[in-house]
């Protein structure tokens, strides 16, 4: 009865994106490497539902997409700190992304976003985080599609490529109808480039892995892809570039960090922080007033005086508090009582960041006494 036509044409075109693709790069990851299974072996990392938990897990597939020591940022989709990034490959978050990768920012550093809700599910945030992963790849060797529409296929393309087959077809699987509107479900080309894939690379051993950790359907187009091509392995490896089998050289071995080990996640009612205040502009302007005349007397030249004048009213436009928390330093919003950025429960204000250990003491000593008063008085309401 033959192939029907449509089939046949969209068999093809994924056979020439892979081709093209390993034209660009070279087949050594795409036949050697491994291919990432939601496990232990896999992911050895300390786990915890949080955005510590999703960052460890987002270093652990860069590492495997051999982008191991770029600096990285994975923050919530409210982060104020966003409106400071603004290099010049910079992509401010789509409104609609359950995850995104955001370009880079002027310091070198790979920004990643992840909406609150995505951090509950291990085996779905994989998933959302490996197709970021493939994005932030695609950028470093500026092979980037100018049609969005294109550029989602073949980032669902770059994941298999990458080893992240498995992580993909299972989101798939577990994405809710918003996903299938924003590029993470093309399940026939994951399982397709999966089967393929897995076709080349003839490793029985393998296969059972990988197909006994894919739900159902995938599982079923996966076996069966995987089947038809492996009758003529030769003849996949020349439609596709490759040399053949024999002739494979593998790539070098891949750096694999550390397992994580989390920090112990804030006690429930003891995660506070402190607003710590901005400079004060008189400050400011004094110091910028100081420095102008060590500029002037040092140059001869009058303009150096001019420094108060501008730099005071910049320190009006600028002057933002700060969130004390150890690991986060973010800009506080003028009304927040808690930092959107680490969730930590604003208690305070500080001058200088060195005082947040003794303030934190006294506000909990105070809370205890407050608890105990609070204490005798039922008591007192129950006497008789």
């Amino acid at each position: 009865m033959g192939i029907p036509a449509a089939q046949l044409e969209q068999r093809e075109r994924l056979l020439d994106e892979l081709a093209h693709l390993i034209a660009l790069v070279g087949y050594g990851d795409f036949v050697f490497g491994p291919i990432v299974l939601p496990d232990v072996a896999h992911f050895p990392d300390e786990w915890r539902p949080d955005l510590a938990g999703a960052r460890a897990m987002l270093a652990r597939l860069m590492a495997y997409a051999r982008l191991t020591g770029l600096p990285i940022s994975l923050r919530r989709d409210g982060d104020p700190s966003w409106a400071t990034d603004d290099g010049d490959d910079y992509q401010p978050p789509h409104r609609d992304a359950a995850a995104w990768f955001a370009g880079v920012n002027e310091f070198g550093t790979y920004l990643f976003g992840i909406r609150e809700e995505q951090l509950d599910d291990p085996m779905r945030l994989a998933g959302l985080l490996a197709h970021e992963t493939s994005h932030a790849w695609r950028f470093r060797r500026d092979i980037i599609d100018a049609s969005t529409v294109t550029e989602e296929r073949l980032t669902d393309l770059t994941s298999v490529f990458l080893g992240f087959g498995v992580l993909s077809a299972n989101l798939s699987s577990l994405a809710q109808p918003e996903l299938q509107r924003q590029g993470y479900l093309a399940t026939f080309p994951l399982c397709f480039a999966l089967g393929v894939q897995l076709a080349l690379r003839n490793d029985p051993a393998e296969h059972a892995a990988v197909e006994s950790a894919l739900p159902q359907d995938q599982r079923v187009m996966v076996r069966e892809i995987r089947t038809l091509w492996a009758a003529d392995r030769p003849a996949l490896a020349t439609r596709l570039g490759l040399p053949q089998p024999a002739s494979w050289e593998r790539p070098a071995p891949l750096l694999r960090p550390a397992p994580a080990r989390l920090r112990a996640a804030p006690r429930p009612g003891r995660d506070l922080v402190f607003r710590v205040a901005a400079p004060p502009v008189a400050a400011v302007g004094l110091g910028s007033l100081l420095l102008g005349c060590l500029a002037a007397a040092s140059s001869m030249l009058w303009w150096p005086l001019l420094a108060p004048v501008l730099c005071t009213p910049l320190a009006l436009l600028l002057r933002r508090d700060r969130c004390s928390g150890a690991e986060c330093g973010k800009a506080l919003p003028r009304e927040a009582t808690t930092c959107p950025s680490c969730g930590g429960r604003v208690v305070g204000r500080i001058k200088r960041l060195r005082d947040r250990d003794d303030a934190e003491r006294a506000f909990l000593a105070a809370d205890d006494e407050v608890s105990t008063q609070a204490r005798e008085l039922v008591r007192d309401l129950f006497k008789r």
